[in-house]
């Protein structure tokens, strides 16, 4: 990704390669990624970000957990990311809400392609 600054009036613009979801800064195939990680791996939270994440420096607030993941399941469960998704009934778990996602996604893929990750990781390119 790259920032550019107008140098009339100081605004800024970021552009980045249309497989990166607006506002999200990463690809929908490395979210459906994630979330197998997630839901159907059952990997911790900090596992999933240390195998997925750029940042790899980890503040004091975020040494369990992963705020962008969990960002993204709420957008999934509000329908604000991949609306293909179904419904995701009151009260379920991250893990959960991310299992749902990343099998939906997996069927979104090329037919008979497995493991799952690379099922989930094409449907989301193609559900983006």
């Amino acid at each position: 990704m790259r920032r550019f600054r107008c140098t009339a009036c100081g605004a800024t613009t970021t552009v980045a390669p249309a497989t990166v979801l607006t506002k999200r800064l990463y690809l929908a195939s490395t979210m459906a990624l994630a979330f197998v990680l997630l839901g159907v791996r059952h990997l911790a939270q900090r596992a999933v970000r240390v195998r997925l994440s750029a940042l790899k420096t980890l503040g004091d607030g975020s040494s369990s957990r992963w705020d962008a993941l969990l960002d993204w399941l709420n957008a999934v469960r509000e329908r604000r990311l991949f609306p293909a998704v179904r419904t995701v009934p009151e009260g379920w778990p991250p893990w959960r809400i991310a299992e749902r996602a990343a099998t939906t996604l997996a069927a979104l893929g090329p037919p008979a392609l497995t493991p799952l990750e690379a099922a989930a990781f094409e449907g989301a390119a193609r559900a983006g």
